[in-house]
């Protein structure tokens, strides 16, 4: 062990030592693949950055114009939309990012999470002003949730934990939106709720999760697809074994950049 000990210095030492020129031949090399996936990729990659590219232009402008009047008469559903229409453009630019980096399986990763972006947006689309409030005043359950896991590894983490005049105006903030709207306000999509049990009777007391989202503005048949992109997300043996840009006749360990398979997730 001593040995092994001493070796691991002696590398870290020598890394440390020669790391400018490693990090410049290794900048070089992936600015070399870069290039070269580009002009591969330039048309399809150039319009998905044009979609990109209006689609932030529309909600900059339309935040613009309609901001004003639909903070003075609350209009819920103008919030939601703008803030899920915010997070779908930089999600959308974020997945460019990484396509034109070389990691197909990443940017598959963020598709999924554009896809479920879009499926509450148009949900929410459908729905009532009180959906679109729900799903606002639903961020208390998220914060208190988020506080009480944070207070109860802080000290792991070596981090300092909510003071108890702090916890305890997360908990008044939810314990409020639960009086609110209901005990159920609490569970996963509790937002949504009372909408989906108003189009179908038969989810009365059913756990709600983002399938029935789905499903309520018609686009399950979207289904195989984001499973696929779950795969890029979670660790299963179907991701380690066949990953995007591997190509799927080829089984190989892939630990970085490649310049195929950036169809799925662009």
């Amino acid at each position: 062990m001593a040995a092994v000990d001493q070796s691991a210095v002696r590398l870290k030492d020598r890394l440390i030592r020669h790391s400018r020129r490693i990090l410049t031949a290794r900048r070089n090399e992936i600015s070399g693949f870069q290039e070269r996936l580009y002009w591969r990729w330039a048309q399809p990659l150039d319009l998905l950055e044009l979609c990109t590219y209006l689609a932030f232009q529309i909600g900059k402008e339309f935040n613009k114009h309609f901001r004003t009047v639909a903070a003075e008469t609350q209009d819920y559903k103008f919030e939601a939309l703008a803030r899920l229409q915010a997070a779908a453009v930089r999600v959308a630019d974020e997945i460019q990012t990484l396509l034109l980096a070389g990691f197909a399986s990443g940017a598959h990763a963020r598709w999924r999470t554009l896809h479920e972006i879009a499926v509450v947006a148009s949900f929410i689309g459908k729905e009532s002003d009180e959906v679109a409030e729900r799903y606002l005043y639903h961020e208390f359950v998220k914060a208190f949730e988020d506080a009480q896991e944070y207070q109860k590894h802080a000290e792991a983490l070596g981090e300092a934990p909510f003071t108890t005049e702090e916890f305890n105006k997360i908990r008044a903030d939810f314990e409020h939106v639960l009086r609110r709207f209901s005990p159920n306000f609490a569970k996963p999509y509790g937002w949504a709720i009372p909408a989906l049990e108003a189009r179908d009777n038969q989810l009365k007391g059913q756990a709600i999760g983002f399938k029935h989202l789905q499903n309520a503005v018609d686009i399950e048949h979207w289904t195989p697809y984001y499973r696929m992109a779950s795969h890029a997300i979670h660790p299963s043996t179907k991701f380690t074994r066949s990953p995007l840009g591997t190509r799927h006749s080829m089984y190989l360990l892939l630990p970085g950049r490649s310049n195929v398979d950036l169809v799925e997730a662009g």
